[in-house]
Order: C-alpha cells, then sequence, then structure tokens
C-alpha cells in the first residue's frame, strides 16, 4: 500500500509540473558587412537567464511556453529589444542584425 502511495505522489508530481519547452535558436550579425557576432549577449529578463553567442555567432536557449521581452547587447553596437512569443514551434530560429554605434 506505502509503495503505490508513493508511486501515486511521484507520477502527480511528474505530471503535474512538466511544461512544455521550446528551443530559440539563430545569429547575431552585423548589419553592413554581415559578419557574425562573437560573444553576444542574449538576456530574458522575465525569467533572469540569457546566451552567449559561439565563435559562429550562433546562439540557443530553452524556455519554457510564454511572451518574453528579450534583449541583445553587443559592445560598441546598439541594443536590440524585441517581443518574442514561444508557443507552438517545437524550434524557432530568430536573427538579429546590429546596426554600429
Amino acid at each position: 500500500m506505502t509503495s503505490r502511495f508513493i508511486y501515486l505522489i511521484y507520477f502527480c508530481s511528474v505530471f503535474g509540473f512538466s511544461q512544455n519547452q521550446f528551443t530559440l535558436s539563430g545569429s547575431i550579425y552585423e548589419s553592413e558587412g554581415q559578419e557574425t557576432l562573437i560573444g553576444a549577449n542574449i538576456i530574458f529578463p522575465k525569467v533572469n537567464t540569457g546566451a552567449t553567442t559561439n565563435e559562429y555567432g550562433f546562439y540557443s536557449i530553452t524556455l519554457p511556453e510564454g511572451t518574453y521581452d528579450v534583449k541583445v547587447s553587443y559592445l560598441g553596437y546598439s541594443s536590440i529589444s524585441k517581443t518574442i512569443i514561444l508557443n507552438k514551434n517545437l524550434r524557432m530560429t530568430k536573427q538579429f542584425f546590429f546596426i554600429k554605434i
């Protein structure tokens, strides 16, 4: 009886707290020369998390379903702020283009 109770609690917690997860990925580019930017920051203030582009200018982050304000910044370039909705796509690609200050 006790083991059945433990299994019931386990399955309720697993299914009750699971959320749809979506991956947002893409590349960060300079608008003039179309060069990728290494080390650009992609920040999601709502969930207090973010990502940084790799040596190819690529980023990838997985977040729960929802609407997010995203701020993309890179030293010497103007910041970009956008609102992104993660809801239907398992994988969404978003590319940002920076204008030098």
